[in-house]
């Protein structure tokens, strides 16, 4: 559980990096190409703790509500960042290229953020992983998405996990915007 929360802060410094850069160097986007790459590649650790409750399971000397409070608090604490960094790098392409942009790119990112999860979940693959076999992990996700029917989990869960994702952004953004509509 360290392990995955301390992956889960990865994308968050990414995007706060990528903020900073563009405060810094304003207008230059180029220069947020290399931060923004890294964390869309990392972005799917944050949400990434959700799975671990499949590892619950009644244990001697541990009650199993400190076992369910305990994973509960990491995965909040993921998705907590997983919507801060979202956020701001919504924000960065708002300024570039507009709302509508903004809004497919948050789109586009919990989709690929779902299939993160699937593919480090039940193929175990590991966000590294794309930097050093990309060709595997593509030809792991082509071979889904040309047997649709022997894959039904694969949809299935990437599906779910993103509309999740959605639910949880959309979330905790609107409470943001009735926060900033009532002063």
């Amino acid at each position: 559980l360290v392990w995955n929360l301390f992956l889960a802060w990865i994308p968050y410094l990414f995007s706060t990096g990528s903020a900073l850069l563009n405060r810094l160097f304003q207008r230059q986007w180029w220069l947020l190409i290399p931060p923004a790459g890294l964390w869309l590649i990392f972005f799917p650790n944050s949400a990434y703790i959700l799975t671990d409750f499949l590892h619950l399971e009644e244990r001697a000397y541990v009650p199993m509500w400190y076992d369910i409070l305990l994973l509960a608090s990491f995965a909040w604490t993921g998705i907590f960042l997983m919507v801060a960094s979202l956020r701001t790098m919504q924000w960065l392409v708002k300024s570039f290229l507009g709302w509508i942009m903004s809004w497919l790119f948050v789109g586009g990112a919990l989709a690929l953020g779902g299939l993160g999860i699937y593919l480090g979940r039940f193929e175990r693959w590991n966000s590294w992983d794309l930097l050093f076999h990309p060709r595997r992990i593509f030809a792991d996700i082509f071979i889904r998405l040309v047997n649709p029917f022997e894959n039904l989990r694969f949809f299935g869960f990437t599906i779910l996990i993103t509309a999740f994702l959605a639910v949880c952004y959309l979330m905790f953004i609107s409470f943001r915007q009735l926060e900033e509509t009532e002063k």
